[in-house]
């Protein structure tokens, strides 16, 4: 399951099948107004998701757990926030970017066809 996930076009594929599933289960009407809103819902995740974890990984945090640690000592073992991968913070980015560009586009099609 995890090489499926590790591989960005296949990870991009599950998200846009949810996407699908989530627009016709849960949207009122089946028309692309609503499955545009899906992939704006989709797409902000990843990309907040994503903002967070590169405040975190700019170690910001760090500050705050290097004083606690200085006030509760039974934390000095715990490892720092800022370690993050590069990689699983590039493919929320990806993600989003490209749920986000596909929005576009949908959102283009949207107002040429009304």
């Amino acid at each position: 399951m995890l090489s499926f996930i590790r591989n960005k076009w296949n990870f991009l594929a599950l998200n846009v099948s949810l996407s699908f599933v989530l627009w016709l289960f849960f949207s009122p009407l089946q028309d692309l107004f609503h499955y545009i809103n899906v992939l704006f819902y989709l797409s902000f995740i990843y990309i907040l998701v994503a903002t967070i974890l590169i405040v975190v990984r700019g170690r910001l945090l760090d500050g705050i757990l290097k004083r606690n640690k200085e006030v509760n000592h039974s934390t000095n073992n715990a490892s720092t926030p800022s370690i993050t991968s590069a990689t699983f913070i590039r493919s929320f980015l990806f993600q989003g970017a490209i749920l986000g560009l596909a929005m576009a586009i949908t959102l283009a099609v949207y107002y040429q066809l009304s």
